[in-house]
């Protein structure tokens, strides 16, 4: 509904044409039309709204047994990463289906976005698959300045690996945790060579190991946002 202004000009609309005033302008414009959705777009909407739902329950129970760095806005790209997990089957009548089968997507991302893991760790665990199902990691000597890029005003460091299963196919998502190791490190104190087993022969859904590095300082002053950063080591799917 179009208003009448004070200066005499009109504003809002009337039918399909809007009063805009711009400064020292005012014209008239013709309201747009609604754009046509395509079968695609609501496939992408209704996909989009499933991931999300997925994704949030995933998370919650992620982080209620896993201890990440998170930055304070990572849930919009987390739930990109992992619509990529996802392969879509399409329905009838604009309907899908989603089935989460490739977790290698997840793989590299970065829970904390202002501070990477990269940025502060400079070693790659290896990973070796038995055909038992049994998984070594081996974790190489880690030196402070070397393999561990620690921030400014840091002192010590906590690292943490953490192996752990889920089926997001599943009505309901849990995450079980496996194994955790944790390590720390010094500008006094290294560490050794590290290697240690784990079993996925009784899991189902994926098989994620996470990596998550926290630094301390004796005065607390290290930038808020460079205080740990989290990522997705490895990931496996099982039947």
């Amino acid at each position: 509904m179009a208003r009448l202004k004070k200066n005499g000009n009109l504003s809002g609309a009337i039918g399909n044409i809007i009063f805009v005033n711009n400064g020292d302008r005012s014209y008239a414009k013709a309201k747009g039309k609604d754009p046509k959705q395509t079968d695609n777009t609501k496939k992408s909407y209704t996909a989009f709204g499933m991931v999300s739902t997925v994704d949030k329950q995933f998370r919650a129970e992620l982080m209620a047994k896993v201890n990440l760095v998170t930055s304070t806005k990572y849930a919009p790209s987390h739930r990109t990463q992992l619509r990529r997990t996802a392969r879509q089957t399409d329905l009838e009548k604009n309907k899908i289906k989603l089935e989460y089968t490739d977790p290698q997507f997840l793989v590299g991302y970065n829970f904390n976005r202002d501070f990477n893991w990269d940025q502060c760790v400079r070693f790659f665990p290896e990973f070796h698959v038995n055909a038992d199902g049994k998984v070594t990691i081996q974790i190489p000597a880690l030196t402070w300045g070397k393999e561990i890029k620690a921030p400014a005003k840091a002192t010590k460091a906590e690292l943490t690996i953490s192996i752990i299963s889920t089926n997001l196919n599943a009505p309901v998502i849990n995450v079980k945790n496996i194994a955790t190791l944790t390590l720390h490190i010094s500008k006094s104190e290294k560490t050794e060579m590290q290697s240690f087993e784990f079993k996925t022969a009784e899991e189902t859904g994926w098989v994620l190991v996470t990596g998550s590095i926290s630094f301390t300082s004796p005065l607390n002053n290290i930038k808020p946002e460079q205080k740990g950063a989290s990522t997705y080591l490895w990931a496996k799917g099982l039947i």
